[in-house]
């Protein structure tokens, strides 16, 4: 049965969700955001480079000069992460609508139609449909290989800079800084954020299991050197199959 007509549509307000949309596409063409699919099938917006104010002022300025504080901000992009894996999840618009209604108001059964009119049922289609540009063809290949790992997926990486430390051997101070690398992985395997509610979404984006590495200047360069290596052989693989599915 559909929800009775709310007083206000649940989640940030939309003219925030579009413009919000619209600023991180900008940023992620010209490569200062990335829109990430974690192992999880959880979307996560990554700066690339110190572009979060950048994100600020774009938003503001789509705003006609409105300012968001920090916190209506990080409300407005936890919510379109939320949207984006939702719609990843789902075979079309209207199913990701009706999944993010059933989930924000639990009185909506996933079984009803959106109602035209509904102005709580077209505020989130609405919402659905300016998300849909972030949801490309690249994450949605990222969700369908996810489903088939079979080994832990990475999260994040997280770099800690230490100038000093105490050899507990001999009691001296070393200081000579180095780096701890936290890499964050997800060994939820083959599943999908599409699959659950939203009052789980705490406990399904969390991703307390990680490993730590110490590194230094010589420990950077194999990695990025290998790394490289590893990047041009996907590029290369990628390419000739670009290839043989245009001569189909």
């Amino acid at each position: 049965m559909a929800t009775e007509h709310a007083e206000k549509p649940p989640g940030v307000p939309l003219a925030h969700f579009i413009a919000a949309v619209d600023a991180i596409a900008d940023l992620r063409d010209t490569g200062k955001a990335l829109v990430f699919l974690r192992g999880n099938g959880v979307v996560r917006i990554v700066w690339l480079s110190p572009s979060a104010a950048e994100f600020a002022q774009q938003l503001s300025e789509r705003l006609e000069g409105v300012v968001p504080s920090s916190s209506e901000m990080q409300k407005t992009l936890a919510e379109i992460e939320q949207f984006v894996s939702v719609i990843l999840a789902r075979e079309s618009e209207t199913e990701a609508a009706k999944k993010l209604l059933y989930s924000l108001l639990r009185e909506f059964d996933e079984q009803s139609e959106i109602v035209p009119g509904n102005p709580t049922h077209e505020h989130v289609l609405k919402k659905v449909q300016a998300a849909g540009k972030l949801a490309t063809d690249a994450l949605r290949h990222r969700l369908l290989r996810s489903r088939s790992v079979t080994i832990p997926a990475l999260e994040e990486l997280d770099a800690e800079l230490v100038r000093e430390r105490h050899d507990r051997f001999t009691g001296k101070r070393i200081d000579i800084p180095f780096l701890r690398l936290r890499l964050r992985y997800s060994d939820r395997i083959g599943s999908g954020i599409g699959d659950f509610p939203f009052f789980l979404w705490d406990q399904i984006s969390a991703s307390p299991k990680s490993f730590e590495l110490e590194c230094d200047l010589s420990d950077l360069d194999l990695l990025q050197q290998r790394l490289g290596e590893a990047r041009q052989m996907l590029l290369d693989a990628s390419a000739v199959k670009e290839v043989g599915d245009d001569k189909k």
